[in-house]
């Protein structure tokens, strides 16, 4: 593992909640010598009660991001080495689930009942251990225009819960990468907390 992730918070307009395309583009800034790239970040955005009606967007990424070429406000910087070991964690992810749709030709739909979402998440989480326990707190359906007038929706699901970490190289890279899809449009970013 042994790899450095860095992470940095931006104070955005809460008009950024609304628009995910716009608040990928104001991270995408950050990134300005890996432009034409593959995205090798992830992000989330939340509401800050502290900075109301401003939010935060977390951003966490390989790459080193610049925070001078970003035209927000820089809450917080810093860079990590994550050491994950076998164990118990307790994980709280933003993510969008979906599965495969063969009716009407092969597409991809969102996962809306909760049992569905659950399993969802069992499925994405399998690599790296058992899933001990988990709920979802709180779903909400997003709704983005992309510049060219493409409507994108998702539903975005929030789960916590504890999972028995078995494999800590497959904890890592979900850790670094996000799960799920939509993470170009701020889902996927895990946090995690050993549990003592």
């Amino acid at each position: 593992m042994a790899q450095v992730l860095h992470q940095m918070s931006l104070l955005v307009s809460g008009n950024l909640l609304r628009n995910r395309y716009v608040a990928k583009q104001v991270v995408w800034k950050a990134f300005p010598d890996h432009d034409g790239e593959a995205r090798r970040f992830i992000y989330r955005m939340r509401e800050d009660e502290e900075h109301y009606p401003k939010a935060i967007v977390d951003i966490r990424s390989a790459w080193q991001p610049d925070a001078s070429q970003v035209e927000a406000p820089v809450v917080d910087q810093f860079s990590i080495e994550p050491d994950f070991r076998e164990g118990l964690y307790a994980f709280r992810v933003d993510a969008c689930p979906t599965r495969w749709s063969y009716e009407n030709g092969k597409r991809r739909i969102v996962i809306r009942d909760y049992d569905g979402q659950i399993e969802w998440l069992r499925r994405q989480t399998q690599p790296i251990g058992k899933l001990m326990s988990a709920r979802v707190t709180n779903t909400e359906e997003i709704s983005s225009t992309k510049e060219k007038r493409v409507n994108v929706r998702m539903v975005f699901a929030t789960f916590q819960g504890f999972i028995d970490v078995t494999n800590p190289d497959a904890l890592f890279d979900a850790y670094g990468n996000g799960i799920g899809r939509g993470r170009a449009w701020g889902a996927g970013m895990l946090s995690v907390r050993p549990c003592a």
